[in-house]
């Protein structure tokens, strides 16, 4: 059991310590949104409220087409699609680690986001008119949960597979933009509640974090359950 507190211990895997720290602290926050969430805590609800009556004032007619036809990219059809073609180059190039790796987040992005939604139950925004139609409950925004799955996992695997520094910038840069963008596209079009949108980051990132630490580890971890 020392060896798990020893100095070199921790140096070797200061970043899976890191993340593994990161992860917990995030889902105790995301438990804590919910909490407020399921118990309609006034505090939460009303900063919800004031936050999507200021956005409208800022709808404009270009902001609005810019935004429908951006939060289409969080779609299903269009995640799984994409997500099978990324799935079939990691097959090709073998690279099993970051296959398990990404197929995981995705397909805990759909488990997870269909079982919170149908557990908290929670209603769309009332208070504004909403510049889509969308069915079902709005506690977590599944597109938002699904920009970080997605370009979150990608970011690793691009930051492991180019070399060239200046690339790896812009890569991760419009990866976070794209990541941000839809979380905000949700507010700006009246269809999430701001704390659905917060509560989403919170917990896809201590996901997507918990994921990269097992792919990494996979090996270690299935060598102790046998």
């Amino acid at each position: 059991m020392k060896k798990y507190f020893s100095k070199e211990f921790i140096r070797e895997n200061a970043l899976f310590l890191f993340l593994a720290l990161i992860s917990c602290i995030f889902i105790i926050i995301f438990a804590k949104i919910t909490e407020d969430v399921w118990t309609k805590e006034a505090g939460i609800l009303n900063w919800d409220k004031s936050i999507l009556i200021s956005l409208v004032k800022y709808r404009t007619s270009f902001l609005n087409a810019f935004f429908i036809n951006f939060t289409r990219l969080g779609e299903a059809s269009t995640v799984i699609g994409v997500s099978a073609i990324v799935c079939a180059l990691l097959l090709y190039k073998r690279e099993l680690n970051y296959l398990v790796f990404f197929a995981a987040s995705i397909l805990g992005d759909i488990i997870l986001v269909f079982s919170i939604k149908e557990l908290v139950h929670r209603a769309r925004p009332d208070v504004v008119t909403p510049l889509v139609h969308e069915t079902g409950f709005s506690f977590i925004s599944g597109h938002t949960f699904a920009s970080v799955c997605f370009f979150g996992v990608l970011c690793f695997l691009f930051m492991k597979n180019i070399k060239n520094r200046l690339l790896r910038q812009i890569g991760t840069v419009l990866a976070l933009l794209f990541i941000v963008l839809m979380g905000f596209s949700r507010l700006y079009l009246g269809v999430h509640w701001p704390s659905d949108v917060i509560a989403s980051y919170i917990l896809a990132i201590a996901f997507v974090f918990s994921l990269y630490v097992m792919a990494k580890n996979r090996k270690r971890i299935l060598a102790k359950l046998r």
